[in-house]
């Protein structure tokens, strides 16, 4: 339900698809229905040393999903973006039979640096994780921290992007026998989210998953 706030926002700055910009919603129900929601598990590859388990929940070359995850990390901000992003995830965790294998998991969003939130005013991760620990009633805490202020992943290279996260991510508490529900927006060769599970993994969580809302 709409509180007062959000009806006087609503009434100035009124919600429209992202794509076809039908007034209503950021996503119209004939848009999403052009957006394919996997419905099975993504295998990874042999170079994720430390994830166990990656469920993205559609891909990043539908132009609707790259239209909407834009508006989400760029100018204009919409941060509200995180309600409809966060509801393609659930879909997908329902398809696939996941949602009752969460119960004992903790949603830990991917932390990213001061200057990039800085730029966009909040982690477009932990909104996501925000919204998915109100709809799955699961525990979302912030365990990691990034210490280093490295270089953009998008430019780089599979190797480089490794090389570009390694050691970038510090560790805010015990979680030793805990398990990790890892979220993010985009997977692309996973060394982001590899890294965050390495650091997990090494100081004694059980099972470290990661969630997306789409993959490259």
């Amino acid at each position: 339900m709409e509180n007062f706030f959000d009806k006087i926002l609503n009434l100035f700055f009124p919600k429209k698809c992202i794509n076809c910009q039908q007034l209503g919603s950021y996503l119209c129900y004939d848009c999403f229905s052009l957006i394919e929601i996997m419905q099975k598990e993504y295998d990874l590859s042999e170079e994720i040393k430390y994830l166990d388990r990656l469920f993205f929940a559609t891909v990043f070359k539908n132009q609707i999903v790259r239209k909407l995850i834009h508006g989400f990390k760029y100018p204009p901000f919409i941060k509200d973006l995180s309600d409809t992003l966060s509801d393609i995830m659930i879909i997908h965790l329902t398809f696939i039979g996941m949602k009752s294998q969460l119960s004992d998991f903790i949603l830990v969003p991917i932390p990213i640096s001061k200057k990039r939130m800085n730029y966009r005013g909040y982690n477009q991760a932990e909104e996501l994780a925000k919204k998915l620990s109100l709809k799955l009633k699961l525990e979302t805490r912030n365990i990691l921290k990034k210490i280093k202020e490295n270089s953009s992943q998008v430019d780089l290279d599979k190797e480089q992007r490794k090389n570009n996260v390694e050691n970038v991510f510090s560790l805010m508490e015990d979680i030793k026998g805990k398990n990790i529900l890892l979220i993010d927006d985009v997977f692309t060769t996973g060394a982001t989210i590899d890294e965050a599970a390495k650091i997990l993994k090494q100081n004694g969580a059980n099972q470290v998953w990661a969630a997306v809302v789409a993959r490259e």
